[in-house]
């Protein structure tokens, strides 16, 4: 079973969100484990040298949860930022995998017609570049803009309505 482009951009989408979740929860466990050792080491230092008074701890403690609380929203900025840049990654494959559909779609005649196109090139350019009639090109030009078929409703109610027929 072949996957097409769209999956392999799910299945790399879902793949860095588990990865961003793995480092999320990562770092918050050694924060912990951090500031666990770093308060130990304290009460150990300050038992050797001098007793501590109560209003001495609890600033430290706020102090270790205003250092916890910072480290933790530079983390969440970076992966932000992270995440922001992989979302510009995501949107521009996306547009890659929606023009290699359309030209996908395309007889392997017209695919270079279609690609020119859909850069804007203009009908004429794509007849003689490519060796089509200007007829051609025109049809391929429409249909890389998408106005191929009829738009009105007369139009697709009656389609013989100008022809006289």
């Amino acid at each position: 079973m072949a996957l097409d482009p769209r999956d392999y951009l799910l299945l790399a989408a879902l793949l860095v969100a588990a990865y961003l979740v793995l480092q999320v929860l990562r770092l918050r466990r050694s924060i912990t484990r951090k500031s666990v050792d770093d308060a130990r080491r304290e009460a150990l230092t300050r038992t050797r040298t001098e007793p501590v008074s109560v209003g001495a701890e609890i600033s430290d403690a706020e102090f270790a949860d205003q250092l916890t609380k910072s480290t933790l929203n530079l983390e969440i900025a970076r992966l932000r930022r992270e995440l922001a840049s992989m979302g510009n990654d995501v949107a521009r494959l996306s547009e890659e995998v929606r023009q290699l559909k359309s030209t996908h779609n395309v007889s392997p005649i017209y695919s270079e017609a279609m690609s020119m196109a859909e850069r804007g090139e203009l009908p004429a350019g794509i007849a003689a570049r490519c060796g089509i009639s200007l007829g051609e090109a025109e049809l391929v030009a429409a249909l890389a803009r998408r106005e191929f078929g009829a738009t009105d409703r007369a139009e697709r109610e009656d389609p013989y309505r100008d022809t006289g027929i």
